[in-house]
């Protein structure tokens, strides 16, 4: 089935899509979505968008998620303040300001443990992939965790600036 995405017009800093939607937010902290999400209320600092969830930093740096109606879901959602958020196929992983790196359910049904134990380092950047998820520390150094089926954690050692863990 393919579906035309039409993107909303305006002026934003972060755009994030998923299968068959996406958001945008603006720099006043906005958030715009299209296709199979309706947007949230709040104002965000950074957001991911995903499949039946999406999920974003708000301005007190704790997560928000909703539904594809716009309405919040805040089941499993972790408590503390967060740089970054990032949704994935079955699961949504935080990087914490403090304490611990989170990562949560979205799809329970596919959930197992492997996907919850991100490590305790300072990222300054997560990714939440299919069943394994990535993040950049502070340093600039890339680690994955979760599933490793398909070489998920098999990486060229480096300095990045960026990291997406697929689908």
């Amino acid at each position: 089935d393919d579906m035309a995405l039409t993107p909303v017009s305006g002026s934003f800093v972060q755009v994030s899509v998923y299968y068959d939607n996406g958001c945008a937010l603006s720099a006043d902290g906005e958030v715009t979505c299209w296709g199979g999400m309706s947007s949230p209320s709040g104002q965000f600092r950074n957001i991911s968008a995903g499949g039946t969830t999406s999920c974003g930093v708000l301005m007190d740096q704790s997560i928000s998620c909703w539904d594809a109606s716009g309405n919040p879901i805040n089941d499993n959602v972790p408590a503390g303040t967060f740089s970054d958020v990032s949704v994935g196929g079955i699961a949504a992983c935080a990087a914490a300001t403090t304490g611990e790196n989170q990562c949560w359910a979205i799809e329970s049904y596919y959930w197992d443990a492997t996907h919850a134990d991100p490590p305790d380092i300072e990222l300054s950047q997560v990714s939440a992939g299919g069943f394994h998820s990535c993040g950049i520390d502070t340093a600039q150094e890339l680690t994955c965790w979760g599933e490793n089926d398909s070489g998920q954690q098999e990486f060229t050692n480096g300095r990045y600036t960026k990291v997406d863990a697929g689908h």
